[in-house]
């Protein structure tokens, strides 16, 4: 019923009624984890936080999901050591989730402990070689440590994936771009304008590139 609310848009309604069955059922995880995804999209992690704590108060709760949601809460709020932490116990009730390897590995890289998140990412690679969005993270992380060849294979994996995007075809365009693969670059901005002829940021970068060869015929 609450999340029934949340759809017609009432959300402080729908916040209340979750929270009634939360007293009525103290141990029932399904309201809590409903009013988490709630203030999730309300960005309130202050209130995630609350919430889940109240429900690991009642019982050492072995679901992966509060602490995967408590450890995003505190990578927002910028403590990612305890954000880490949670991530860390997240991870021993299900080691086999891409995901969380996953969180683990982006805490650790927008700390700046590029080594330990790239073990982290190649763990989620090995839960799930085809986990998107540890494709994504595992080339930036590539690049950010010189490590060019294995970016170049995960980013060429990325454009195949089929929950690909704009973004991934414009990323692998510009690494090839800085790497100096003028011409390989101009392929992959290519295909992404036969996928979608209204990417015209795509053909944006077309234009540059060839004005950066000195094509200035193709380029303008």
């Amino acid at each position: 019923y609450g999340f029934f609310l949340y759809r017609k848009g009432s959300i402080q309604e729908a916040l209340q009624a979750l929270e009634y069955a939360t007293y009525i059922a103290t141990q029932w995880s399904t309201p809590y984890y409903d009013m988490s995804e709630i203030l999730w999209e309300e960005e309130r992690y202050d209130d995630i936080i609350s919430c889940l704590q109240r429900l690991l108060s009642y019982d050492t709760i072995e679901d992966p999901y509060p602490y995967s949601m408590l450890g995003k809460c505190y990578h927002q709020k910028g403590e990612i050591e305890k954000s880490c932490e949670y991530f860390l116990r997240a991870i021993h009730y299900d080691p086999l989730n891409a995901e969380g390897w996953y969180n683990l590995s982006l805490a650790h890289f927008t700390s700046g402990y590029k080594r330990q998140a790239l073990e982290y990412i190649y763990q989620g690679l090995e839960c799930d070689s085809n986990d998107v969005e540890c494709l994504r993270l595992a080339w930036e992380i590539e690049e950010s440590l010189h490590m060019w060849d294995e970016a170049d294979t995960h980013l060429s994996t990325l454009i195949e994936h089929p929950e690909s995007n704009d973004d991934d075809y414009m990323d692998y365009a510009y690494f090839l771009y800085e790497r100096g693969e003028y011409t390989k670059a101009l392929e992959i901005l290519k295909n992404l304008r036969q996928i979608n002829e209204n990417c015209y940021e795509a053909f944006y970068h077309m234009s540059s590139i060839y004005f950066g060869i000195g094509d200035y015929e193709k380029g303008s």
